[in-house]
């Protein structure tokens, strides 16, 4: 909600997503009219759905992975194992990698955490 208690203008919505970025590296003002165009495509999408909507919720939960493996994560777990004969990084990948699905737990649990939640 805005606000005034009614709905979310485009321009807050991406406000509220700024935490989701990557740090510096928000978009510039030419790019926000792209972004606030898409959010409100999207919330029309979602009002034509008329769902519940917790139901749309899990729907994307279930359709999303909480974590997704990046190469360089990958590079970081062999290259420890195979240099310093540490396989703890490969261990919690595998353990993440094992449910993606999942809520943070495993992720906060892992010593990649900052990394994993860049």
């Amino acid at each position: 909600e805005g606000e005034e208690g009614g709905e979310m203008s485009s321009s807050e919505a991406l406000e509220a997503l700024s935490p989701a970025f990557y740090k510096g590296f928000l978009p510039e003002d030419n790019e926000k009219k792209a972004w606030e165009a898409w959010l409100e495509r999207y919330h029309n999408r979602i009002k034509a759905d008329d769902r519940d909507p917790q139901e749309r919720i899990e729907e994307m939960r279930r359709a999303n992975p909480k974590f997704i493996l990046r190469n360089w994560m990958a590079t970081l777990a062999y290259r420890s194992a195979e240099n310093d004969n540490d396989f703890s990084l490969v261990k919690e990948l595998h353990a993440v990698l094992a449910d993606p699905y999942a809520e943070e737990d495993a992720v906060k649990n892992a010593s990649l955490s900052p990394i994993i939640s860049m």
